[in-house]
């Protein structure tokens, strides 16, 4: 089975650009990217971070990456879009850039149903994605939303 697991680093123009990632990976790669070192990025010092960045991208199937700047999150949120919509719509892209049967998502609101029903709508079409993890709070395999710097905590199940 393809997952593609999606996750954020970074919310808000204060503290630099807003930049989501997806990967897209065969469910059973999870034990080669744990022998490989994988794990939350806090726990890795920077230079292994990098080190197994390379080696992430060149074992997962396909990557997407969408970075949002400063100044297109200032002027998105002047015109009333908020960071979950703007998340929303990046989360979007990603899996119309990706192809898997579930998507594992960074849940950036604390509304996961409401969160989960602007995706699926915007999905609808979209992608092939029959499901979406939407659960909150669950620890997840190393091997989903790899290639940022901050891994996640609070996934859609």
């Amino acid at each position: 089975m393809r997952i593609i697991g999606i996750d954020e680093a970074g919310r808000g123009p204060v503290i630099g650009p807003l930049v989501l990632c997806g990967v897209q990976l065969q469910d059973n790669l999870n034990d080669k990217l744990l022998e490989m070192g994988v794990k939350d990025s806090k726990q890795l010092t920077k230079k292994k971070r990098e080190f197994l960045f390379d080696l992430i991208k060149s074992t997962v199937e396909k990557f997407h990456m969408v970075i949002i700047t400063p100044e297109q999150l200032d002027e998105m949120m002047g015109k009333g879009i908020n960071l979950n919509e703007i998340e929303s719509n990046a989360s979007v892209e990603i899996m119309q850039n990706l192809d898997a049967d579930v998507a594992y998502i960074d849940c950036p609101s604390t509304n996961i149903q409401k969160y989960s029903d602007v995706l699926k709508a915007k999905l609808k079409k979209a992608t092939g994605i029959r499901k979406l993890i939407l659960k909150q709070g669950i620890k997840i395999p190393p091997s989903y939303g790899l290639l940022l710097p901050i891994f996640p905590k609070r996934f859609l199940i």
